[in-house]
């Protein structure tokens, strides 16, 4: 269990940086021909490894900008305007993404999907929805007039179905005043999108393109993003944010444990408790094709204070509401932001 602390720095300068740039962010169509555009004289995007640098067509450039600007993937109408118009390439991130980690996504099953989905099949991109694909072919098969409807236009619906399960999650975090106001404005990003260019290019040409960039990284799919987020290896590579169910397990993001020794995570700041509504189809929970994100054979162990009174409060790593993912929070879904005037109790297993 790794609930992980954002760069101060980082944060505020990645964070008014997108700001500028959202202000002036439309979604866009990704038609065939700009689709098919030779990128042999394409957009130049530096790396950090390999020959140094990819080109992309214009489709590619302007899908890759809207995703780096907003830091939201399926929650962008950007995304899936993109895989709509390169059903190829969905297909294949499809295979790559889910395939190593569960049997039930197989070339046949997808193959199976498809025939109903059709140019629909992108959806299974979304980690919400494969977690959920039984339920969500059962809303798809009742939709009316969806041959008609992009695959934003579907997930919309499907989103606006779940509302009424939607429900708190929390996150903790230390930070200065100054990173707060930012968040309530923008909303919490993965780490990613807090990184240098390179990195964020390394990473999201590889992930969303296929792409070979050359780069070493835990978080090439979904399933390895959250995995290694459990283990503390996912450091600026992560797409997303961990959230809990329960107040107590927030406490781990004041604390890290160094070969035995509870240190706060950093030196300056305080620490807040993020309050945030979530539609289940956003929250990625260890459920379904991504079963094994669930954590077993471990207790997690803080304390509490109830009408004055200290107790030791516990919780098995194996709860399924004990640490799940969000990719994107926007600002609006943050309901309560909570300042603590002294550090939270530490955490032991």
């Amino acid at each position: 269990m790794h609930l992980s602390m954002l760069s101060c720095k980082a944060l505020v300068a990645a964070v008014v940086t997108q700001l500028l740039v959202l202000a002036s962010c439309t979604p866009r169509n990704f038609n065939k021909s700009q689709v098919e555009d030779s990128a042999a004289s394409g957009i130049e995007y530096k790396l950090n490894s390999g020959p140094g640098f990819i080109k992309l067509n214009e489709s590619e450039d302007a899908f890759i900008k809207s995703v780096k600007a907003s830091g939201s993937l399926f929650g962008n109408p950007d995304f899936w305007n993109f895989y709509d118009a390169n059903q190829t390439l969905a297909e294949e991130r499809i295979q790559h993404w889910y395939k190593p980690i569960n049997d039930r996504v197989t070339v046949e099953n997808i193959a199976q999907l498809k025939s109903e989905l059709k140019n629909h099949v992108p959806l299974l991109l979304d980690p919400g929805i494969m977690v959920r694909v039984d339920s969500f072919m059962q809303f798809y098969r009742g939709l009316a007039n969806r041959s008609e409807k992009s695959s934003w236009d579907i997930r919309k619906e499907f989103e606006q179905f779940l509302e009424k399960d939607s429900r708190v999650v929390w996150r903790g975090m230390i930070l200065g005043d100054g990173i707060v106001d930012v968040i309530k404005k923008k909303g919490i990003v993965g780490r990613l999108f807090l990184a240098d260019e390179r990195r964020q290019n390394e990473m999201l040409l590889s992930y969303l393109l296929g792409k070979q960039t050359y780069t070493s990284t835990p978080a090439s799919s979904p399933y390895d993003d959250m995995s290694a987020r459990l283990g503390g290896r996912a450091g600026d590579f992560s797409m997303y944010t961990s959230v809990t169910e329960y107040i107590p397990v927030t406490h781990a993001g004041a604390w890290i444990n160094s070969y035995g020794k509870i240190l706060r995570m950093r030196n300056d700041g305080q620490f807040y408790l993020f309050k945030i509504k979530v539609n289940p189809l956003n929250l990625v929970r260890p459920e379904g094709v991504l079963n094994r994100l669930r954590q077993k054979g471990m207790t997690y162990k803080t304390h509490v204070w109830e009408n004055g009174v200290k107790s030791e409060w516990s919780m098995p790593f194996e709860d399924v509401g004990f640490e799940n993912f969000i990719q994107f929070v926007p600002a609006n879904h943050i309901l309560e932001v909570i300042r603590y005037n002294d550090d939270p109790p530490v955490w032991w297993n």
